[in-house]
């Protein structure tokens, strides 16, 4: 660094607060401030500047209403809009979730959990045994998804949906939205799939003695083309 330039350097950083400047009777010296009280004022000053932020886009920007439905690509972004709703929930989520992104929200699960909310999880994958990525009242049972898609719904305090599908390929859509007909349905099938499942399970072989043909007529052929013939097996 020129020698011209050494002052002008030595006063920014005392003005960043980076050092200090001790005056002696002879000449000035200066001295580099403890790395964590450096750490604690750029960490004052971020935070002064994100809360001005903050207030500047809330006079400036409109609420977003989220009764439209909002279309998101990309998994991170999936992900991210997940952890937001998570961890903004106060009393209940109801969750339809695989694996790999149960792990991927574990921490803002468990956060919510230690809040006392209670977490209602479908683990989609139907797990052989009980994991450690799934949280809450976790009701382990098979979902047959179109096109081989892994699906994540998170749906907080009854209020909002994330929907989203994963191919394969990794290629990720979602959709995010307060209406409350699709928040109520997306609600109801997870809740009545677990409802069923459980009750096919209990029955176990004796259902074909407790249940009517006509019955399990119905419950074969709910939707032809989508779920096989033998997913009342499969949903146990």
């Amino acid at each position: 660094m020129p020698r011209s330039n050494i002052y002008t350097v030595l006063h920014k950083l005392e003005e960043k607060g980076a050092i200090l400047r001790i005056d002696g009777t002879e000449s000035t010296r200066y001295v580099p401030v403890e790395p964590e009280e450096l750490i604690r004022r750029i960490e004052g000053c971020f935070q002064v500047a994100l809360e001005a932020a903050r207030q500047s886009l809330r006079q400036v920007s409109p609420q977003v209403d989220y009764k439209h439905i909002w279309n998101t690509q990309g998994y991170q972004s999936m992900l991210d809009s997940a952890r937001w709703l998570i961890d903004g929930s106060e009393n209940d989520i109801t969750l339809a979730i695989w694996p790999l992104e149960a792990g991927a929200l574990g921490a803002n699960l468990e956060r919510a959990s230690q809040r006392g909310v209670n977490i209602t999880t479908l683990c989609l994958a139907n797990c052989p045994q009980k994991c450690e990525l799934c949280r809450g009242r976790v009701y382990r049972h098979t979902v047959e998804s179109i096109q081989d898609e892994r699906w994540l719904m998170v749906i907080p305090d009854g209020q909002e949906i994330l929907a989203g599908g994963i191919n394969p390929d990794g290629e990720t859509q979602a959709v995010r939205t307060h209406q409350t007909l699709l928040v109520v349905l997306a609600t109801l099938y997870i809740h009545q799939y677990i409802a069923l499942a459980t009750l096919l399970h209990d029955l176990g072989s004796r259902r074909g003695d407790l249940l009517g043909q006509q019955t399990i007529n119905v419950l074969a052929t709910l939707a032809p083309g989508v779920i096989s013939a033998e997913w009342l097996d499969r949903l146990q």
